[in-house]
């Protein structure tokens, strides 16, 4: 019988992998039956497995292997067999970990037809987000639950003063010898800043599945901060100084917040950030919008360009493959805050004309 020869592109950080998954799935089973391999041919121990057995796994795993790119090839080395090559992959591209669950649950949510927008292309995008959330096992309101009972047992530990709440520790200054609702250093910071503007607080509900979308929150702005920010659509800026590069909008387009306000976009440029590691970032495509109460790290844009993340114990983490790209520390408004400093940029503006402004919102409402 002739060999069939299959075009499946290598796997990639911007690999749909769902799909991915899919159709190498098919190519080993249409290749000897390959595919039993990825469950370990239904035995607990690879000492169980007869001669034949061993040889489908060394074919299968090398198969896999020659559809790897070289960034996730990498990555899964030290896998011996076809079944821990299979589930690092998961890990790696296709995290099922609450936070991600809720994220990708997130874009279903916000998902919705812009304006002159394509019908065919947003069913298309549509198709992919549940398709990714049938990938990760979502199941609806039991997750909801769940998440929303995590967030339930933070604040009633919180709130509450029995001996059960266990080990003292602050969130905020990271000290083991109070609770963040005693921290002095937070208290005083919050003095300092009465003064400032409530940031927005912007909720879509639906009444049915018990879903709630919380877009921005906090009770007092700061101008110095980076939010790392999971319902922006795209990096935004309120500091022109902070641009390295910069391109003045004429007739920009208009993002809206929760309250329906609309804020103008000015410019769009480059911003350079040093974080965590001593490491100079630039964000790219940064809006530049003064009319805001913050600047905004959009995660959702970097989850397009490959980047992953995860949150715990107050601290989320970007990362790709091994490396840790961004660290935010969550603050007393259950935001999260970059863990370093801008560079502050010196440039020369350009000039760009839009004829008719397009209207972005900023808050996605469910439907």
């Amino acid at each position: 019988m002739a060999s069939m020869k299959y075009d499946l592109p290598l796997l990639d950080y911007k690999t749909r992998f769902s799909l991915w998954q899919v159709k190498m799935r098919a190519v080993l089973a249409q290749t000897s039956d390959l595919d039993e391999a990825l469950e370990s041919f239904g035995k607990k121990k690879t000492t169980e497995w007869t001669a034949e057995e061993k040889r489908k796994d060394r074919k299968a795993l090398s198969l896999i292997q020659l559809h790897l790119s070289n960034d996730i090839l990498q990555e899964v080395l030290q896998e011996k067999t076809a079944a821990e090559l299979w589930l690092k992959l998961e890990s790696i591209c296709m995290s099922k970990d609450l936070t991600s669950k809720m994220h990708i649950k997130m874009k279903l949510f916000s998902h919705k037809l812009q304006e002159s927008g394509s019908v065919l292309n947003h069913i298309s995008v549509f198709k992919e987000i549940v398709a990714d959330l049938v990938s990760m096992e979502v199941r609806g309101r039991s997750e909801q639950r769940t998440y929303n009972d995590s967030n339930d047992r933070d604040k009633s530990q919180s709130r509450g003063r029995s001996k059960s709440r266990g080990k003292k520790f602050c969130k905020y200054c990271k000290k083991k010898n109070h609770f963040i609702e005693e921290c002095w250093k937070l208290q005083n910071k919050e003095k300092r800043k009465s003064d400032g503007k409530a940031s927005v607080v912007t909720s879509a509900e639906n009444s049915d599945s018990g879903d709630c979308l919380v877009v921005f929150a906090g009770c007092v702005a700061s101008h110095d901060e980076w939010i790392l920010d999971t319902a922006c659509s795209f990096h935004i800026c309120i500091n022109r100084d902070w641009f390295s590069s910069y391109k003045s909008v004429q007739n920009g387009d208009v993002v809206r917040m929760g309250d329906d306000n609309p804020r103008e976009i000015v410019g769009i440029g480059s911003v350079q950030i040093k974080t965590h590691d001593g490491m100079t970032r630039t964000l790219k495509d940064v809006r530049h919008i003064p009319g805001m109460a913050r600047n905004l790290i959009s995660l959702s844009t970097l989850d397009a360009e490959g980047y992953k993340y995860s949150g715990s114990g107050g601290v989320i983490k970007v990362s790709k493959g091994s490396l840790v790209y961004m660290i935010g520390d969550m603050n007393s408004a259950n935001l999260y805050v970059l863990r370093g400093s801008t560079l502050h940029g010196s440039v020369t503006a350009a000039a760009v004309t839009k004829d008719e402004p397009r209207v972005e919102s900023y808050d996605r409402k469910a439907n």
